[in-house]
């Protein structure tokens, strides 16, 4: 280009030197050498390059350097920078090429021109400007060149040009144009690569302000590579931002920039691989794995400030066991183990848990009514009924219009589609039918018996099938198909009554539902399996949410009392924790027991025994379990109690059907499949249980109706067919009843659902439970009307907001425990790792989820579906009715018959009477749990086998209490006073040693009485 420039510009000068062989050729014309001349030598190294643009330039218009004409068939092209000599008003103004490429730009996004601008001009050349040639080699009247104009060639026109040019030039351009920017967009990245240190600047990037403030050359270049102009949004918008960042990259691999950055943190937080991190860093300025782990380590662990107004509180632990992949001598898994902690704001602007006299000892030990929750009949128990038999009415009425609908008048009879497949999975287990001549053969033939070709895999046999006996005949032709069998469908003149609507349900208090935020909290390095450490969990609970005998705060915003939300092994043992965890006022010791207690203060500070005071260290705390974990527990048990009756049937015809399938269903390991599970038993049963009742009621004219099912059942006999109804009306309604009231914020459907379960829990081994749904059930009825209120109205949350979609702290807690471990380093995490994480836990996933919005993809932590995805599908519940059909465990309602299970295994004769039994023991469980009842004497639990029976009463397996207790009625049972006096003597040193010492002393003892008749 500037061998051009300075071949043509050199023609108007007196004197012209192309090169060194110009030069010396010239040499030659000298003929003498004049007096007094100084003769000077000198060389030129890299002399296109060293000319300043801006002087040459002006040279150039010195000497009247021309444009050229474009209507040339031979161009040549040379791009320049110009001195822009036109206001700043003119310059503004510019549009096109001129305007994107003023100027080289900082990182910053500010020009750097002064008043000098940057445009870039494309010269089509013809050989000749206007009257003469431009070639190197030939000459050109001056006077032919015109004088060139001062103001620019507009962006327009040098478009124009290039569009003329070919690729082999365009080539030249684009390069011209890179390097010319490489400097600007060096400095951009300097500022760019500390940009993605700082987690909020990487939260709150605006796209469109970042691009803005890239270089526009740049960016102007991919908006016409993409065919993109104006306002950029959404996905083309980040489409060109990846873009612009993926040139900046060019400059260095080392780079490291804000977006690309981002999408590496986003893949590590779901894949957590240390490959799909490096291969996404080598693919563009995204950092590799180690970038991202000294990022995350590198983040602020700053305390987080404390909770406003009325919140809740939920613990939880969670632990990572670490890896090995060798054999050592004495080794021993690392593990890490924490206690996380949230808490949701339910009113930030609440004073309710500032007020004193609210705190839970104050109230927790009042005396009340015990029979409101004691006896079956009490007016706090009806009301709970009512509301549990409103939703059984409900779904009657809905099952009842399915059963109807189903059913069919066939020659007679009156038949639906699950008798046809029962029907047709009968035939199918004793016979085959020949695809080609539809004869029927045994089940063992290979051969058709007819035609003598190989029997395939049978079909389901339909009615137009041709059936041949089985000894062999064969026709002559083809039989005739049979008629099609006539079906009338069963209708009832008359429009439903007014009596077939369910009763008006009782008010619920069932709270809107508004989206509540839940964040992290501090976690406390302990396992609450302990007393001592559920002692440890409350202190740290206690200090964060600024309890007031932790903190002074001069502006009266301490707590007087916490909901604290858990499972059910820490809220046993946080019960006794704070009935029996006690302050030493002397020396703020705080000591689990009270004998220790005691101990503590007789000795260490010399106090009588009777002037120790007992202050409870945690009055505040108001315990509550989390009903994720109380609704787990409920399906369990009920697995657990009906397996051997149904369920094991149910589990098998769903495909668990090897031995550990089946101990997998039974111990209900996977929450979300036993949840399917006992919808498809639900669904199933219920519609099979109205079976018999709405036959009934077409044969006698009589439309059915959900209070006609339920008096009509009152007739029935069959132990089998009431024992599932039970079972399925009352105790999977009140399951389902819970699950829709956690669901919805509905208090009295969670409590209904836990007063119609209970006997579950107390009718069988259950003590965990056993004792909180009590404690549960007492807390409700004794809590002040304002502590009631604000726990009716929160007994569960909606992180989104959606109705329908509420679940208790414990299942948010378990949410968080799994969005926490996603931003945690592989291995064994150490405590400033669990700490930095739950601090920054709520940025990251904010950052996260930004991240995918700027991509256009949805997050899959934040996406809520409108319908439930475990609800059963029409094949699996008409696959388990085939099975119920099939086995006819409720045929003939109203005939006596032994009780048995649904595969005919024998059950106890006592299961019809579970529910009466279960409260009954559930009245003395009470007794035992609050008023120091004697344990030895609980009622038996329920068995469902007989031998379960024989089992629990061996003596074998009873406890060393109860063994002892059966020893001494027998020695009291002698009628000899000294044979009496010698075993009573044997046994004062039999009482301290073990328990089949205690068995040998009693059978022996047995044997006698027996031997004696005694």
């Amino acid at each position: 280009m500037f061998a051009f420039v300075k071949s043509a510009a050199s023609k108007k000068m007196q004197a012209e030197r192309k090169d060194t062989t110009h030069f010396l050729n010239k040499l030659t014309d000298i003929s003498f050498i004049p007096d007094g001349a100084i003769l000077v030598t000198m060389d030129v190294s890299a002399l296109y390059t060293k000319i300043p643009h801006t002087e040459g330039w002006c040279g150039r218009r010195r000497i009247g350097f021309p444009y050229w004409s474009t209507n040339s068939a031979r161009l040549r092209f040379a791009v320049c920078r110009e001195v822009v000599d036109e206001p700043q008003a003119e310059r503004e103004s510019s549009t096109g090429l001129k305007q994107g490429s003023r100027s080289n730009f900082r990182g910053n996004g500010q020009q750097d021109m002064a008043p000098i601008g940057l445009g870039y001009y494309v010269a089509a050349l013809n050989g000749r400007p206007i009257g003469g040639v431009l070639d190197s080699d030939s000459e050109t009247n001056s006077s032919n060149l015109e004088v060139p104009s001062t103001s620019s060639t507009s962006a327009e026109e040098i478009i124009s040009q290039l569009t003329t040019l070919p690729q082999e030039e365009l080539t030249k351009v684009s390069r011209f144009l890179g390097s010319s920017q490489a400097a600007s967009v060096r400095e951009d990245c300097k500022t760019l690569n500390k940009d993605f240190n700082d987690l909020d600047t990487l939260t709150n990037l605006d796209l469109q302000e970042w691009l803005r403030q890239r270089n526009p050359v740049v960016s102007g270049f991919i908006r016409g590579l993409s065919g993109r102009s104006g306002l950029l949004e959404n996905k083309t918008l980040y489409s060109v931002v990846k873009n612009v960042e993926q040139i900046y990259s060019s400059q260095s691999v080392r780079h490291v920039l804000p977006i690309s950055f981002s999408e590496n943190v986003v893949v590590h937080s779901i894949v957590n691989s240390k490959l799909a991190a490096n291969i996404h860093g080598l693919s563009g300025p995204s950092g590799s794995y180690w970038t991202l782990k000294n990022w995350l380590e590198n983040q602020a662990s700053d305390p987080l400030p404390p909770p406003e107004g009325d919140c809740i509180c939920a613990f939880d632990n969670d632990q990572v066991i670490g890896k090995t992949y060798h054999v050592r001598a004495n080794c021993k898994l690392q593990s890490s183990v924490v206690t996380s902690v949230c808490c949701a704001q339910v009113d930030p602007a609440g004073t309710l848990q500032q007020q004193k006299d609210l705190r839970p000892s104050l109230w927790s030990d009042l005396d009340f009514d015990k029979l409101q929750i004691l006896d079956y009949e009490s007016s706090y128990n009806r009301r709970l009924s009512d509301i549990h038999f409103a939703e059984v009415s409900s779904n009657l009425e809905s099952h009842i219009d399915k059963v109807l609908k189903e059913q069919q008048h066939e020659n007679g009879q009156i038949r639906d589609t699950v008798d046809e497949s029962v029907k047709d999975k009968q035939f199918s287990r004793l016979w085959k039918v020949c695809s080609g001549c539809q004869f029927q053969n045994p089940k063992s033939k290979r051969l058709c018996g007819n035609c003598r070709q190989p029997l395939r895999v049978n079909r389901p046999r339909n009615s137009q099938d041709t059936v041949h006996e089985e000894n062999g005949t064969t026709p002559a032709e083809p039989a005739p198909k049979k008629a099609r069998t006539k079906t009338t469908e069963i209708t009832f003149p008359s429009p439903k009554s007014a009596s077939r609507l369910p009763p008006k349900l009782p008010q619920q208090e069932e709270s809107p539902t508004t989206a509540v935020k839940v964040t992290a909290r501090d976690p406390v390095f302990v396992n609450p399996n302990s007393f001592e450490t559920v002692k440890d969990v409350f202190l740290h609970i206690g200090k964060d949410f600024r309890i007031k005998k932790y903190v002074d705060s001069p502006d009266g915003t301490e707590r007087e009392l916490l909901l604290v939300v858990c499972d059910g092994v820490p809220y046993v043992l946080g019960k006794k924790v704070i009935i029996d965890t006690y302050r030493c006022h002397h020396c703020n010791a705080v000591i689990y027991g009270r004998s220790d207690f005691k101990e503590h203060c007789t000795i260490a500070h010399v106090i009588r025994q009777e002037d120790v005071e007992y202050v409870r260290e945690f009055d505040w705390v108001h315990l509550k379990i989390g009903f994720g974990h109380y609704e787990m527990n409920m399906v369990r048990s009920f697995f657990e109690f009906s397996w051997d009756f149904m369920l094991k049937d149910l589990a098998f015809c769903m495909g668990f059907m090897s031995e550990n399938a089946q101990k997998y269903a039974k111990k209900g390991s996977d929450h979300h499949k036993s949840w399917e599970l006992l919808c498809i038993l639900y669904e199933g049963c219920l519609d099979e249980l109205l079976l018999p009742y709405v036959r009934t009621c077409i044969t006698g004219g009589i439309e059915p109706i959900g209070r006609g099912y339920l008096e009509w059942s009152k007739t029935v006999k069959n132990p089998r067919y009431q024992f599932m109804q039970e079972q399925i009306l009352t105790y999977v309604q009140a399951i389902v009843n819970f699950r829709k009231g956690v669901r919805f914020n509905n208090v009295d459907l969670i409590m209904a659902g836990k007063f119609k379960h209970s006997p579950i829990f107390h009718g069988r081994n259950h003590p965990k439970y056993q004792q909180i749904e009590l404690t549960e059930a007492r807390h409700d009825v004794i809590m002040p009307p304002r502590v009631k209120e604000f726990v009716h109205s929160n007994q569960s949350i909606s992180q989104s907001g959606i109705p329908g979609r509420g679940e208790d702290m414990d299942f948010v807690l378990e949410n968080i425990n799994k969005r926490s471990k996603v931003w945690t380093a592989k291995g064994v995490p150490e405590e400033s790792d669990w700490l930095r994480t739950f601090r920054n836990l709520d940025k990251l996933d904010e950052l996260r989820t930004q991240t995918l919005m700027r991509m256009g993809c949805d997050d899959p932590q934040g996406i809520v579906s409108a319908t439930s995805s475990h609800t059963p599908r029409k094949d699996e519940v008409s696959a388990w009715r085939e099975v119920l059909r099939e086995s006819k465990v409720l045929d003939s309602p109203h005939e006596d018959c032994l009780m048995t299970s649904v595969s005919g295994d024998p059950l106890d004769d006592q299961l019809v009477n579970f529910t009466s039994d279960a409260w009954a023991r559930r009245r003395y469980l009470y007794s035992v749990y609050f008023e120091d009842g004697d344990s030895t004497d609980v009622p038996d639990p329920a068995f469902v086998l007989p031998e379960e029976r024989v089992a629990f009463h061996a003596i074998q397996n009873q406890t060393k209490d109860v063994i002892a207790s059966k020893i001494k009625g027998l020695i009291e049972t002698i009628p000899e006073d000294s044979a009496k006096l010698d075993l009573l003597e044997e046994w004062g040193h039999i009482e301290r040693k073990k328990k089949e010492d205690y068995v040998q002393f009693y059978e022996r003892i047995k044997e006698g009485l027996e031997a004696h008749d005694v």
